[in-house]
């Protein structure tokens, strides 16, 4: 009997829901200096995560992204693995920073108590190529402020002496359960997620490249038998010790079984490695305001779409332009005209101001000259009179 191909799904953080209220507005907050928290911080971090102190109920979170209109996007499986620091999936991450570029807001909430930490900066592997189950998925994301607990990673050693059937178990967020369960109440901002906790057995090691021959270096890629589902990506697979030997990445399924996919922790390492060092730039998660509006158009004068609409009657710019040109010097002739008219108005409304004053001077003048003479006559018969009034005194009798 042929078996059916077993297609490969990826256990992808995402899954969409039915439209529900908006939760309360979240702000993304400010990036943290991860690399002035300096070397020293970072190796800290790092070498808590190898402690064996860690609480695995504590040091789960879900990753849980909304859009700018506040409606959910996806949530996935992290877990701490320094003071500062969640690890994930690179297929987590990706999506997370473009929510986050198109205005969505994303943000941790931890196991069992609510407690909710806000994205400062997000890296993923560089080998990461979209294909989880053949490949370095793996992301680490930055958190705004201090961790609680945190998880001890498995050293090399624990990882090259991983065999087949070895017991592990997986602390994680299962969408189906989220979606019954927690979702609305985190819609309403009341939810403190609970983590699943499944246990199953190695049954595999595979290298990612299929070609090679499998050695306790090389195989990279756990395969087992515990459920995985929409919601864990990105959950911790630990050892009989609570320490995290892979990252969950995928699974696949079909009438014939299931089986889930996970990547080594040391591939984590590495990604940690170049993280610490200053070797990866974090991933853009800068919201994008698109491009620049182009200004709109100044509104077309009437001179302009005279030009142009000529320019269409007659067949091309060259007649349009000497017809423009002809136009131009008649006006031009036409105000010369005018003003010369102007002026012409100008002056005989001038010649005439003139000859109107100098004929009122000369009324003036011989008003003048009446009264002297009238003047004159009046002090001549007062003289006579006098004269006459003097002889007639004289002549008189004594």
């Amino acid at each position: 009997m042929n078996a059916t191909p077993l297609t490969i799904i990826l256990a992808v953080c995402a899954f969409l829901t039915e439209p529900t209220p908006p939760i309360s507005e979240f702000a993304a907050s400010q990036p943290t200096d991860f690399a002035s928290s300096s070397n020293e911080t970072s190796k800290s971090g790092l070498e808590a995560a190898t402690s064996t102190d860690a609480n695995p109920v504590a040091a789960c979170w879900q990753i849980v992204a909304y859009d700018s209109d506040h409606d959910p996007l996806f949530i996935a499986s992290a877990f701490a693995i320094s003071d500062n620091l969640l690890a994930t999936n690179a297929h987590v991450v990706e999506p997370a920073a473009e929510a986050l570029r198109k205005g969505g807001v994303i943000h941790a909430v931890q196991n069992e108590t609510g407690m909710e930490r806000y994205i400062s900066r997000m890296w993923l592997h560089p080998g990461y190529d979209e294909e989880p189950a053949l490949g370095p998925d793996v992301g680490v994301i930055e958190v705004s402020e201090p961790l609680p607990s945190f998880l001890a990673l498995a050293s090399d050693a624990t990882l090259h002496g991983l065999a087949v059937l070895d017991e592990v178990r997986l602390y994680g967020f299962p969408g189906d359960v989220a979606r019954a369960i927690d979702f609305e109440q985190l819609l309403h901002g009341g939810l403190r997620p609970r983590a699943t906790c499944l246990t199953g057995r190695i049954t595999s090691l595979r290298p990612f490249n299929t070609s090679q021959d499998a050695s306790p270096v090389n195989t990279l890629l756990i395969q087992h038998d515990i459920p995985v589902t929409h919601g864990m990506s990105g959950s911790p697979i630990l050892n009989g010790s609570g320490e995290v030997i892979a990252v969950v990445s995928a699974e696949t399924h079909d009438e014939l079984g299931q089986n889930g996919f996970a990547v080594r922790i040391d591939v984590l390492r590495g990604l940690l490695g170049m993280v610490r060092g200053d070797v990866l730039p974090p991933v853009d998660m800068e919201y994008d305001l698109g491009p620049d509006p182009e200004p709109e158009p100044e509104p077309e004068s009437e001179f302009q779409a005279f030009i142009n609409e000529t320019a269409e009657a007659v067949g091309g710019w060259p007649v349009a332009a000497i017809i423009c040109i002809g136009i131009v010097s008649l006006t031009f002739l036409k105000l010369a005209r005018m003003r010369a008219k102007l002026q012409r108005q100008s002056i005989e409304r001038m010649d005439r101001f003139v000859e109107v004053m100098q004929t009122k001077i000369a009324d003036i003048e011989r008003e003048v000259n009446d009264l002297r003479q009238d003047d004159h006559h009046v002090r001549r018969e007062l003289i006579t009179q006098h004269a006459a009034g003097k002889q007639q005194h004289q002549e008189a009798p004594r």
